[in-house]
């Protein structure tokens, strides 16, 4: 997996290299004096030992990753180890004038001090041998590597390099350094956790052995191996949260109970394990498996693998071995629905709580998604506490499964109480559209705020459907003290007849936050 050096990576070193010339010598002053000091401080002969022994390894840091990391890392490195040092070395020279009588009177003091200065030199090269192993022009690091190829050239990467890939994952797993350095590229912005997590989803894709099988185990785990490396892939997860890269989750799911939890708008909805231990929640839509539901499935999981937003509900993937019938994969949610939280929780702000579902929807609508299903049930709380839109985008791909109108799968589901009025009055609309989002997000503030249902007043769906084909919005309420004019004024805009002349989420969400 070795690559030779680029260009760029010459000009690095060269960069690197005469910073550390020009500016080095101070660092190498500053060694020499510590380490003298250290050697004439009469007690506490130990911690100073330890500090001495610290200072060069540090100050070797910059002349052995020259070539490894690049001229911004090297700068800031330079400059903190320096930092550093400068810091240390008035103290132990103070230190080590002392005489014996000084040095015996000032013992509690001088061990506390020497203990701060190896906590500060020891912090630092934990700070930087990091930066320096997860560096992209470290090219030693084979995580690097991996993150280094490119979106088109990774999968072939992967067969070219199979054997040496999963002979890594395996390392990696066991080892808690690499997994904290994939966790900080990735918060760098390079797909390391996403493309490890990858690799350990298609390590437990393979076949178990027996034990005691003679067998060549490059290709095989024995189920002792497989349960391990689970577990490890479990505690990889916890601790960076990315989803699953491979969407298709067969073999790796549980469905728990012997009951949906929910019956939800066209599907019903199951307590569930990913791994054996992550809590899950599956969505039992009404397909059957088949070939081409499974591709419809998997092209739009492409979509939603992208996307990336803290008031968007993470999408894990699909499941086609737990019976007859497509199962979809997301995180569980521990505080349930924005409307069972406020009801529990009474002083929570609910316009806060809707500005994060109207800032996630505005992010699917921005990443051309439109939700189709748009009410406080998908409006989810996280255990952070976040607000997460959940079950965008599922209303389309079952109405081109099934080849149902999406207006007759929601009027099926009960759901008319919150559909745009064009779904009642044109029968051959194709889909729900921005617009019908934007509709139905009113309705849905008008449930959070009230904790009712849209027109509530009219007890049958026939009657809403009426209203909707006079485009008669619901009356605003007396009781709702939240529900302010201008939170009013937001709801009666949404529900705007023409649909082209209802405001963007973009704007709804920039009016919500002025009404706070």
């Amino acid at each position: 997996m070795s690559q030779p050096p680029t260009p760029s990576r010459d000009a690095d070193r060269t960069a690197n290299e005469q910073r550390l010339s020009s500016q080095g010598s101070e660092g190498t002053t500053m060694v020499t004096g510590i380490r003298e000091c250290c050697a004439n401080i009469i007690v506490h002969r130990r911690q100073a030992q330890q500090l001495n022994a610290g200072v060069m390894t540090l100050f070797s840091m910059l002349k052995d990753n020259v070539e490894f990391v690049t001229p911004a890392e090297f700068d800031e490195m330079l400059d903190e180890i320096l930092k550093t040092l400068k810091s240390v070395y008035p103290r132990v020279r103070e230190w080590s004038q002392y005489g014996l009588l000084q040095a015996l009177w000032r013992n509690g003091q001088v061990g506390y001090g020497l203990e701060q200065c190896n906590e500060e030199v020891n912090s630092a090269l934990d700070k930087w041998e990091m930066v320096a192993a997860i560096s992209l022009n470290n090219v030693r690091s084979p995580l690097v590597r991996i993150v280094r190829q490119d979106a088109e050239g990774w999968q072939k990467y992967i067969v070219e390099h199979r054997t040496e890939v999963f002979t890594f994952t395996k390392r990696f797993l066991r080892a808690r350094q690499l997994v904290q350095q994939a966790a900080e590229l990735q918060k760098h912005g390079h797909p390391a956790a996403e493309r490890m997590m990858e690799l350990s989803q298609l390590l437990l894709q393979l076949p178990i052995q027996s034990s005691n099988s003679k067998e060549a185990a490059n290709e095989k785990l024995t189920k002792e191996e497989h349960e391990m490396y689970r577990e490890k892939l479990v505690n990889f997860q916890r601790l960076t949260g990315v989803p699953p890269t491979i969407k298709i989750l067969n073999g790796q799911v549980k469905k728990l109970g012997d009951r949906p939890l929910v019956w939800g708008s066209y599907s019903q909805v199951w307590n569930g394990v990913w791994l054996e231990k992550i809590d899950i929640v599956l969505r039992v839509q009404d397909i059957t498996v088949s070939q081409g539901a499974v591709a419809r499935f998997e092209e739009e999981a492409r979509k939603w693998a992208k996307l990336k937003h803290p008031n968007v509900l993470p999408f894990y993937g699909i499941v086609t071995d737990l019976g007859p019938i497509i199962h979809s994969a997301t995180p569980w949610c521990e505080h349930t629905n924005i409307l069972d939280y406020t009801k529990n929780n009474p002083d929570t702000d609910k316009t806060q709580l809707l500005v994060d579902a109207a800032q996630g929807l505005r992010y699917l609508h921005q990443e051309n998604i439109v939700h189709g299903n748009v009410k406080c049930t998908n409006f989810l709380i996280n255990e952070k506490g976040d607000v997460c839109v959940s079950d965008y985008g599922m209303l389309q791909v079952v109405a081109e499964i099934t080849k149902k109108r999406a207006s007759l799968i929601l009027y099926e589901a009960e759901l008319t109480r919150w559909l745009a009025p064009e779904f009642v009055k044109d029968a051959s609309l194709p889909g729900c559209t921005f617009a019908c989002d934007v509709w139905s997000f009113a309705m849905a503030m008008l449930e959070c705020y009230t904790s009712s249902v849209p027109y509530v007043e009219l007890q049958d769906d026939t009657f809403v459907a009426d209203a909707l084909y006079r485009a008669q919005h619901p009356a605003r309420p007396q009781n709702a003290k939240e529900l302010t004019d201008g939170i009013w004024g937001i709801l009666v805009d949404c529900w705007r007849k023409n649909p082209g002349e209802r405001p963007l989420m973009n704007q709804v969400v920039t009016r919500l936050q002025h009404c706070m």
